[in-house]
């Protein structure tokens, strides 16, 4: 029987990108940023240059990662990632994932990997969405076709051990993270973090028995129907590019992709729309639930993706995938809301609110569910 580990071992020589294992980098160092940036893409620099020509930017948007861009004097360019999240996301097996879900959808490309990150396309002339751009239907239309792209993606067989076609992880997923959010000690580890965590941890919302209880309940009422995909599981708007001069979108960040209900990739972006991970919304940490789309914009949403997905359809799909989409919307509250508190476990100076996010989304989840 094959280890997990000769398995992850396969999966890097599966790709013909460099792995320079023993090479790390520090994000807050520049000098560090340029040298990985080179031993990955040497072709930055021309000869007669040194890593001292190359310009580091830091990149907004990512609250896993740390991004920069490594900029060449003739105006190339990388994106860098150092990778976060502790033990939330299985490097192995998710670069290995993003370099063939690359090549599927076409860009931005993978470059290479180091130690504790890995280097990908800059995409020229791409900025981020923005919430109230993800909402206007012509954009609203792409990114569904975008998300049905995604969705027909057949991974090759290497990753089949790691994503499995039959079933979904998303309960088994959102267990572990419940796990890591209310493991013992949590609650004293948080407090211990800021004094401002302890109201936050006397929330209803974060009680571990209700939770694991609504999780359950859930699974049970989504059934084992649905129709599976590889889902993108975070489609915020900063995880949607827009070239301003053509107006075409690409998704990108696919660190928590998996195989998983169609109908749960839709709920999340609907979800996304509220924001609270920007300063677009009032209080940072906080979506504003009033900000969802309405039943006419989420149907629109729907009827795009499930055209460009299977071609024509009939109303009778049309609603009963709406339908499907609305049960899912408090299992991603509640999936999300688990990740920010067991990534708040993880970041004892963080930047971002991760506890009164999850609050906030367990909160919402368990309402919505009618476990409030």
């Amino acid at each position: 029987m094959v280890s997990c580990d000769e398995q992850r071992e396969a999966l890097a020589r599966q790709s013909a990108k460099p792995y320079l294992r023993q090479l790390h980098c520090d994000p807050f160092d520049a000098a560090s940023v340029c040298r990985v940036a080179v031993a990955i893409c040497p072709a930055l620099l021309q000869p007669g240059q040194d890593v001292d020509s190359l310009e580091v930017t830091t990149v907004t948007g990512g609250h896993t990662n740390q991004l920069r861009r490594v900029m060449a004097p003739d105006g190339s360019a990388v994106l860098l990632r150092v990778f976060g999240a502790g033990g939330l996301v299985d490097r192995d097996v998710e670069t290995s994932t993003f370099e063939a879900l690359a090549d599927w959808l076409g860009r931005p490309a993978y470059l290479g990997r180091f130690a504790n990150g890995r280097v990908e396309e800059w995409l020229h002339g791409y900025r981020h969405m923005t919430l109230k751009e993800i909402a206007v239907p012509l954009f609203a239309k792409r990114i569904a076709e975008q998300v049905a792209r995604l969705h027909q993606c057949q991974l090759p067989p290497h990753l089949a051990p790691f994503h499995k076609q039959s079933s979904a992880p998303l309960w088994e997923t959102a267990r572990g993270w419940l796990s890591q959010a209310f493991a013992p000690g949590l609650r004293e580890q948080l407090a211990g973090f800021s004094e401002a965590n302890v109201p936050l941890l006397a929330d209803p919302a974060l009680d571990a028995a209700l939770v694991g209880r609504a999780l359950e309940a859930l699974e049970a009422r989504v059934g084992t129907g649905g129709r599976l995909a590889f889902c993108h599981n975070d489609l915020c708007s900063t995880n949607v590019m827009l070239n301003v001069a053509t107006g075409d979108v690409r998704l990108i960040d696919l660190e928590y992709g998996s195989i998983n209900y169609a109908a749960f990739d839709i709920a999340e972006h609907f979800m996304e729309h509220c924001g609270g991970i920007s300063d677009e919304t009032k209080v940072m940490g906080v979506p504003e639930y009033d900000r969802l789309p309405g039943g006419a914009e989420k149907r629109a949403f729907c009827e795009a993706y499930l055209a460009a997905r299977d071609g024509a359809v009939c109303e009778a799909d049309v609603e009963a995938f709406v339908a499907e989409v609305a049960l899912h919307e408090a299992v991603d509250n509640i999936y999300w809301g688990l990740w920010g508190i067991a990534q708040a476990r993880h970041e004892k100076e963080p930047d971002f609110p991760y506890l009164l996010y999850g609050k906030t989304r367990l909160g919402r989840g368990l309402s919505d569910g009618g476990f409030l």
